[in-house]
């Protein structure tokens, strides 16, 4: 299922061009060109959420999907990119067009570009241990894996933080997924809960299987990057609402629109927080959701 999932996020490359959307025309030149490298049903939220807010700022006029990252940034004011491969794409070119962009899974792609700004999908780890807190108030003992590539002040900050709301942090980094298993086993007797942080190169649909396996057969409670990792198997997960993130990414292009250069607007998180929980896993493991908590959730 969690393989489904990945696949229809990050799939083959399918452009727009046959997307029907009355307000938008094709291949007319425009100020704002927007381009993905998906048609997905989340991809596709986030573009209504962009132009819901390009609409009510008078500007949906102005708007034109395009098909090829020459195109997004030829003859534009600013351009809308969605998708890693198509902000590679539109990278390569080495243009200084305006450009916000979001749904990214590897967002170091974007590191000393000036004229780009967005929203990443991932939370900051304050708000994920604040809802990990809430949500698992009896799980203190939190451990996670990470890539050691350069993250020494990430991890130092996770700890600072995590010490403020009572909970201690076990941290091992896996420099070869080969080593996954040993990895699991070793945390898996120092925690007693596994916060899967948004890191690609360790979470992903091959190591799905086997981080899922464990932590449900050993009854640790997994927190989850994704809701199809709670689908999957996961207890709990953060989890985005793609039509406001657009509505977010349409707030920084009508700003840079007005005068505003992007690198004076800081890549944002989701402003719009919420989550997911699995009562089936946690009724396994004999952990229990508090009412508010299973109230709040968007699927449980």
């Amino acid at each position: 299922m969690l393989r489904s999932s990945f696949s229809r996020g990050f799939g083959s490359v399918v452009m727009l061009a046959g997307l029907l959307w009355p307000q938008i025309g094709i291949g007319e030149q425009a100020p704002v060109h927007v381009y993905s490298d998906s048609q997905s049903r989340a991809y596709q939220q986030v573009i209504n959420g962009f132009m819901a807010t390009m609409q009510s700022n008078g500007l949906s006029s102005e708007v034109r999907r395009v098909d090829s990252p020459l195109t997004a940034v030829a003859s534009a004011k600013l351009a809308l990119v969605l998708g890693d491969k198509a902000a590679s794409q539109v990278l390569a070119i080495h243009d200084q067009t305006p450009v916000v962009v979001t749904m990214l899974s590897k967002p170091a792609l974007l590191l000393g570009q000036s004229h780009i700004t967005g929203v990443r999908l991932s939370f900051s780890m304050q708000e994920e241990l604040t809802w990990i807190s809430k949500a698992f108030p009896a799980q203190t003992d939190v451990g996670f894996l990470y890539t050691p590539a350069g993250d020494d002040e990430k991890i130092a900050a996770i700890r600072q933080f995590a010490q403020g709301i009572g909970i201690h942090i076990h941290a091992i980094a896996l420099t070869n997924l080969k080593d996954l298993p040993e990895a699991l086993r070793v945390l898996g007797k120092r925690a007693d809960l596994i916060w899967g942080m948004d890191d690609s190169r360790i979470l992903n649909a091959k190591t799905a299987r086997t981080i899922l396996a464990y932590t449900l057969k050993h009854k640790i409670p997994f927190v989850g990057p994704s809701a199809a990792w709670v689908r999957a198997g996961a207890a709990f997960a953060l989890v985005r609402d793609y039509e406001d993130i657009g509505r977010q990414c349409g707030l920084l292009a009508t700003s840079i629109l007005q005068g505003a250069e992007p690198d004076q607007l800081a890549f944002q998180s989701p402003r719009k927080l919420q989550y997911m929980i699995n009562t089936r896993v946690t009724d396994m493991m004999h952990i229990s959701f508090s009412e508010e908590i299973i109230r709040g959730a968007v699927s449980r």
